[in-house]
């Protein structure tokens, strides 16, 4: 029985067609729906993070990404109720996507992960995202990869 589906937003078309899917089994289910938003890990080089200059922009990009984040998550989870689901939660989470996905996932009891096929990167253009990859082959619970 499914009790809480978890489903990664970036904005993506995917990632959208992953929200229909997963708003749908959260309806049939009656389970909880939590959207996610992973903020990605700015690398920048050890010496750039030291100056406090570098410290003040990388606060405001976060305060930044995070309403970016919440924007995103209120509109995905304006449509989820359209289709249906009742229990809708948004978390916005900085970190390695997959890292932080899995993260929610193991500590959330989360019962199936639903995800795009591709996000909005470069690299996860070429193929099946390297996310939506790491995920699958990592997560404990069930994964739907949506294309």
């Amino acid at each position: 029985m499914l009790k809480k589906i978890l489903v990664a937003i970036d904005g993506s078309q995917p990632s959208q067609r992953a929200l229909d899917m997963g708003a749908q089994i959260a309806e049939k289910f009656d389970a909880a729906l939590v959207l996610i938003y992973v903020i990605r890990d700015m690398q920048l080089p050890k010496s750039l993070r030291q100056m406090a200059d570098v410290e003040l922009v990388q606060e405001s990009r976060l305060t930044t990404l995070q309403k970016i984040g919440q924007t995103i998550l209120g509109e995905a989870a304006a449509r989820a109720k359209k289709q249906g689901a009742k229990e809708i939660r948004n978390e916005v989470r900085p970190g390695d996507p997959a890292g932080a996905i899995l993260r929610y996932a193991a500590e959330n009891a989360v019962d199936l992960i639903v995800m795009g096929s591709r996000g909005l990167g470069d690299m996860e253009s070429m193929l099946l995202g390297s996310v939506s990859r790491k995920v699958s082959n990592l997560a404990k619970v069930g994964c739907l990869t949506v294309r």
